[in-house]
């Protein structure tokens, strides 16, 4: 009987420690000397073509500077993928990558909200969009004193919130597991809620539903006409979770019981 009580308890041991983590950095703002944009660094910087050339990115001292404050209806911004889906294009870091939901995943990323401005209650001059495998996710928008969730019933409109000093440069990590979302600012829960589906939105520009029908989809920036901001980013880092194969522990587990087992039998 002890050394049944051993094995179930290497068993939970195992099982515990089975689930670890993947981290994969996405912007590093310190690499070469601090000058180097998310766009140097793998994400696709997009800005509209009629209004984006007044929109800027500069990176100096670890930071990017993204700056759309000249115009409300300036949009741009960072994809991890080609928005368009032409050119398949996907960031090298997240190539083969899954935001798989059920086995949860986070961002961690240091924003600071310098000035923004917006015309509506249901935008944001700076937003972050996340897009699981399964098309759930959350888009959040950024005010200087507010982190909000846009809702997807009624689509896009201002949802739960939270009074976050975003003016300083804060280390955010958003966690994804289920169904469910969690925002931390500097390891303090501030916000939480379900996750959305967006992908019912018609883009009017293509008659398409891109971006939010695009799976493992990363944004950040400005993407609405309605609003505007000046932004400093210096770090956007994912930590996938990982689970070994069934198969894989079962056997080993099997392994133990038949050693344990077996030395039992000889004995008696």
């Amino acid at each position: 009987m002890r050394k049944l009580l051993m094995v179930l308890s290497l068993c939970f041991v195992v099982c515990s420690c089975s689930e670890g983590a993947e981290s994969i950095v996405l912007y590093d703002g310190s690499l070469n000397e601090g000058i180097e944009t998310p766009s140097a660094q793998g994400w696709l910087y997009i800005a509209d073509p009629i209004f984006g050339s007044f929109a800027s990115q500069n990176a100096s001292g670890g930071v990017t500077t993204l700056n759309t404050m000249t115009y409300a209806s300036i949009m741009a911004g960072y994809f991890n993928q080609d928005p368009s889906g032409l050119s398949g294009y996907i960031h090298p870091a997240m190539s083969g990558i899954v935001l798989d939901r059920q086995t949860g995943f986070s961002l961690d990323f240091s924003v600071k909200i310098n000035s923004e401005s917006h015309s509506y209650n249901d935008r944001a001059g700076f937003s972050f969009l996340v897009i699981t495998a399964d098309l759930m996710g959350i888009e959040l928008g950024f005010w200087e004193n507010e982190v909000w969730a846009q809702s997807d019933n009624p689509l896009f409109t201002h949802a739960e919130s939270a009074n976050i000093s975003a003016y300083l440069m804060n280390e955010y990590t958003l966690e994804v597991l289920n169904g469910a979302y969690s925002l931390y600012v500097d390891n303090v829960l501030a916000l939480t809620g379900d996750l959305r589906n967006y992908s019912s939105w018609v883009n009017p520009l293509d008659g398409g539903h891109k971006p939010y029908d695009i799976p493992n989809f990363l944004f950040f920036g400005d993407n609405t006409s309605s609003a505007k901001s000046s932004v400093s980013i210096s770090k956007i880092e994912m930590n996938i979770n990982s689970v070994p194969e069934p198969s894989a522990l079962f056997f080993f587990l099997s392994g133990i019981i038949c050693l344990v087992f077996g030395k039992k039998r000889l004995a008696e």
